[in-house]
């Protein structure tokens, strides 16, 4: 519930599509409670506070906070916001067109009111479409990385070693943070000391879980490497493997489930390119990360 919070609330002072969300929320929460006490009908209250209610139930099935890309209901709820926006001007601006006193002038109203709302939802839409291409532009951005690197990788194996021979992964592959800084919010920024407010209420070292050595991970997937996926994807590498092989470069995965013989052996080497961290065990190969 705590990582829910941070995630689906906090990270909204940084996050575009979650501060999109918690706004889309909170409009759906006073419309919902304005149109149940106008109407006189509970169950409006009680179908939005469900509605809303429902998008916390994978959490509890899985044990754990849903991540973003498990989230379906990010754009459902956001939607539905925009959705009831419009319903909302729609009745406001009948009202406002109901004959009477200063007719005129109440029909501007309403016209200006459906402008407002109008231009809000374009600069949502806008602005959502400018995240979007950001971050595809990111992905590239990770996937030439990614390409570089395993090249790199191969052309090493290909020149000292016998590549007939099984190949390990261990370590942790660093994204260049050039590429990636997007995702984190820098420690000591008042982006950071607003969050950081927020959650001491709550648990004093809450913010501390989402810590890595960019800043504080607000943005998974875009953070992520194929790199570190493709080596623990399905329990082994090969996922990596089959990465190398799309760019011309065979390598054997090792077939096995455990890892934590390579890594106890490796956890000190120095970290690829650099040399040394690349080794023939006999058996397989270990590259260093």
């Amino acid at each position: 519930l705590k990582r829910m919070f941070v995630m689906f609330g906090v990270f909204s002072c940084a996050y575009y599509p979650i501060r999109i969300f918690v706004l889309s929320m909170l409009f759906l929460i006073g419309f919902g409670l304005w149109r149940s006490v106008r109407q006189r009908d509970p169950w409006i209250a009680a179908w939005v506070f469900g509605g809303l209610f429902s998008s916390t139930l994978l959490m509890f099935i899985e044990g754990s906070a849903t991540l973003y890309r498990s989230a379906q209901f990010l754009p459902v709820v956001c939607g539905y916001g925009a959705l009831s926006l419009v319903y909302a001007a729609n009745g406001l601006a009948e009202r406002l067109k109901r004959p009477g006193r200063g007719h005129r002038l109440r029909e501007r109203a309403a016209v200006l009111v459906k402008a407002a709302v109008l231009f809000c939802l374009t600069v949502v839409v806008w602005n959502q479409c400018a995240d979007m291409n950001h971050w595809f532009y990111v992905d590239y951005l990770k996937y030439e990385d990614a390409r570089n690197t395993v090249t790199q990788v191969a052309w090493a194996l290909e020149k000292d070693f016998d590549t007939e021979k099984p190949v390990v992964f261990t370590g942790t592959y660093e994204i260049p943070q050039s590429l990636i800084q997007d995702a984190y919010v820098p420690f000591h920024s008042e982006t950071f000391r607003r969050m950081n407010a927020v959650t001491s209420r709550v648990d004093e070292h809450l913010l501390e879980k989402f810590y890595r050595s960019y800043g504080v991970w607000v943005a998974q997937t875009p953070a992520l490497s194929v790199i570190d996926w493709g080596r623990y994807a399905f329990g082994d590498d090969g996922e990596l493997a089959r990465f190398f092989a799309m760019h011309g470069h065979r390598i054997v995965p090792l077939q096995q489930t455990d890892y934590a013989e390579a890594e106890r052996l490796s956890v000190e080497w120095p970290s690829f390119p650099q040399e040394g961290s690349i080794r023939d065990m006999g058996e397989y190969l270990i590259v260093h990360f």
